[in-house]
C-alpha cells in the first residue's frame, strides 16, 4: 500500500472544516491564553473538566485524548520543571481538544446539509 493510500485511510471520512470554524476556534484559544495567564487554575480546570466529559460520555475518547499527549511528554520531562511539564499538558490537551471541536462542527455541518 502506497504511504497516499495509507494518509487517505486515515483521514479520508473526516468532514470539511470551514474558515469560519476555524475562526470560531482560534477565538477560543484566545479566550484561553487569556485564562491561563490570569486564572491558570481555572484553565487548567476547564479542560480537565472537558477530559473527564469526554470519558464519561464518549466511551475512551477522553483516555485516547490524553494518550496522545502523555507519551510525548514523558520523552521531555527530564527537561522540564513539574510547572513547565504541567502547563505544556495542559496547552496540548487544549489543542487535541480544539482539534475534536472542529471535527465536531465539521460532521454538525455535513448533517445540516
Amino acid at each position: 500500500m502506497s504511504d497516499k493510500a495509507t494518509i487517505s485511510g486515515k483521514y479520508e471520512l473526516l468532514p470539511e472544516v470551514t474558515d469560519t470554524m476555524v475562526e470560531t476556534l482560534m477565538g477560543e484559544t484566545s479566550e484561553f491564553a487569556e485564562y491561563m495567564k490570569h486564572s491558570p487554575e481555572m484553565a487548567k480546570r476547564r479542560v480537565l473538566d472537558e477530559i473527564e466529559w469526554l470519558r464519561k460520555h464518549k466511551d475512551f475518547l477522553g483516555r485516547l485524548v490524553e494518550a496522545a499527549i502523555d507519551p510525548a511528554l514523558d520523552l521531555v520531562s527530564d527537561k522540564l520543571t513539574h510547572a513547565d511539564w504541567s502547563n505544556l499538558r495542559i496547552y496540548l490537551l487544549k489543542g487535541v481538544l480544539l482539534v475534536l471541536q472542529g471535527i465536531n462542527l465539521g460532521l454538525k455541518r455535513r448533517g445540516e446539509t
